[in-house]
Order: C-alpha cells, then structure tokens, then sequence
C-alpha cells in the first residue's frame, strides 16, 4: 500500500562528513580532531541529483546541505552546487556552515554556482564580526544580508532569492525552530546533560512527521531514515548500488518505509533509532497522510518486522 501521494518537502544533503570544530554539542566533537573529512564526489552528485530529479518533478522542493559535516570543506563545494541547480532549476538550494572559508567572495561564487541560501551559525562573540564583514563589502543587488528572525531559509521562497542568514549562536538560542538534540544519543550524556538536552529512557509516544516528508542523503548516496541518525542506524537505501530500487519506488513504495511510517502515524517509536530520539516530531502532525486503519496486534507485527530488519553494512 502506498502511503503518500506526493514527493517530500525537503531533502537534506550531506556533501561533507566531517568538521573543522569539535563543538561539544554536535556528535563531532567525538571525531579525533586531525580526522580527515570524507567529501561527495561530483559523479555521486550526479546520480543524486537526476534521482530526486524524477521524484520531485516540477514540485517545490528545498536541499539544505549540511547534515553531519561542514559543507565549506568541500574541495569544489561550488561544483557540487552547480549539479544540483543544474539537475533541479526550481529547487531552492541552501548550506548551512560555521564560517570555516567564508568571506562575500566566497559567497559571491557559492551564489553564483546556484545557491540561494547560506545559514551562518555565529559562534561565541562573531556575530558582529560578520555582519560587518559583509554588511560592508557585499555589492548592492548580488545578494542579501539578513538576520535569522528576520528570515528562515527552512521556509519556500524560491530558486530567486540569495541570501545569507547571520544566525546566533545555538548554545544561546531561546527561540528558534533550531534545538540542540541528542542525535538518537550519538552525542555523550555528559555533553546534554551540560546544554539540558533530553536523555530518554524509554522511546517517546509521540508521532514524527519526518519520514513523510523529507529525505537523508549521506556523501556516500545512502539514504538515511532522519537527519538524526548520526551512527546510521537505519539505512533505507544505496542510491549508488544498482541492484537497489530507485529513489521514486523508495518513497512511493518501498514497504519498510510504510511500516515505518504506519509506526509514527501511530506514535510508535519502539525501534532503532527513533526509540533513542527526543524530536518532538515536527509541525503540522495532524495534517500527516492516512495509513489506514490498524488493531494493535497488526501494529505489534509490523513494529516486530521493523525491529528484525537488519540494517545494510556501512
């Protein structure tokens, strides 16, 4: 049974796994600090691209490139860019990073090369530092300099606008759609007990909207059940094994993904790695698509068959 009728919202890229920081309140800080990063390859970009190029059609769509890296280490970020907004014109194409090589001219090319969007995560006191940096230099009608509440990039504006987004630092945010999360507890106890980030004990009873209207993308073409599971804990998909379907039947019908979204419909969660996750489960949790009528026994089998489901080797 297909449970959505409609290609998803948003779709998370990660064309870098890897960080020039070890921020104690991101999965990374783990990472020994000389571990080289590991980058998407532009023939990966390629298959990626013409993939969600099938599934998202003439749809609005937005990429947000980040996931479990800094995108500005990528040796030709600007390149893999220019697939994307190459492959997908209408899509709305956006970094998020925390400044490592940015400078207006930097961003006069990533601009160029076809994004829309730059998300500048202002750590400690560089806030002022980089609102002078480009309310100074940047040229008037290249692109826009904005603070975060004055303009979300999580929202559609478009494959027009170009902006960057000054955004204040996370460890201080008290209100934002932004929150420090445990990432499924890939990040240490200590580190959330320290920023008051829930630890759970036992899976929340609460539904996620995740799954029903985004898609993971790691550097290496696998596709992730939520941007969350930072120890991939559940692998859905190889987009770069061709024995694997493709990303259209993944989304329309591939039947671990109902079950899964048949689970959180029901606010189940009993499964790796949602049982660890204290995401609140999104907004607009009414409006999710109907998967039907369900007895508890039917949801005990299927939630039996999710939890037996080897994950793919890494």
């Amino acid at each position: 049974m297909s449970i959505v009728n409609r290609p998803p919202t948003s779709i998370q890229i990660e064309p870098v796994l890897g960080c020039n920081l070890r921020c104690d309140f991101c999965p990374n800080c783990q990472l020994p600090k000389k571990a080289p990063p590991k980058w998407m390859k532009a023939s990966v970009a390629e298959i990626i691209a013409l993939e969600i190029r099938r599934l998202a059609g003439k749809s609005n769509l937005r990429l947000d490139m980040a996931l479990r890296g800094e995108p500005m280490l990528h040796p030709n970020l600007p390149l893999i860019i220019n697939i994307f907004r190459e492959r997908l014109p209408r899509a709305q194409i956006s970094i998020v990073t925390n400044g490592y090589n940015l400078s207006p001219v930097s961003a006069q090319k990533l601009f160029e090369s076809g994004l829309n969007f730059i998300y500048l995560d202002c750590y400690g006191a560089s806030y002022s530092k980089w609102k002078t940096d480009f309310m100074s230099r940047v040229d008037a009608g290249d692109y826009a300099v904005r603070d975060a509440k004055d303009v979300t990039h999580w929202q559609w504006h478009g494959p027009k606008k170009r902006c960057v987004i000054l955004g204040p630092d996370i460890r201080y945010e008290k209100k934002s759609t932004r929150n420090m999360v445990s990432f499924c507890q890939a990040l240490p106890r200590d580190n959330c007990l320290k920023y008051n980030i829930p630890w759970i004990s036992a899976p929340l009873n609460k539904r996620c909207a995740d799954p029903f209207r985004s898609i993971n993308i790691t550097w290496e073409g696998k596709v992730l059940l939520c941007c969350r599971d930072w120890n991939e804990e559940r692998i859905m998909l190889n987009m770069l094994d061709t024995s694997d379907e493709t990303l259209v039947e993944y989304w329309y019908k591939n039947k671990h993904l109902n079950d899964i979204r048949t689970l959180l419909r029901n606010g189940m969660r009993q499964f790796l790695p949602c049982q660890k996750c204290d995401y609140n489960g999104g907004v607009y949790l009414g409006n999710l698509p109907s998967v039907g009528d369900h007895e508890m026994r039917d949801l005990i089998e299927i939630l039996n068959h999710v939890r037996s489901r080897i994950c793919p080797k890494k």
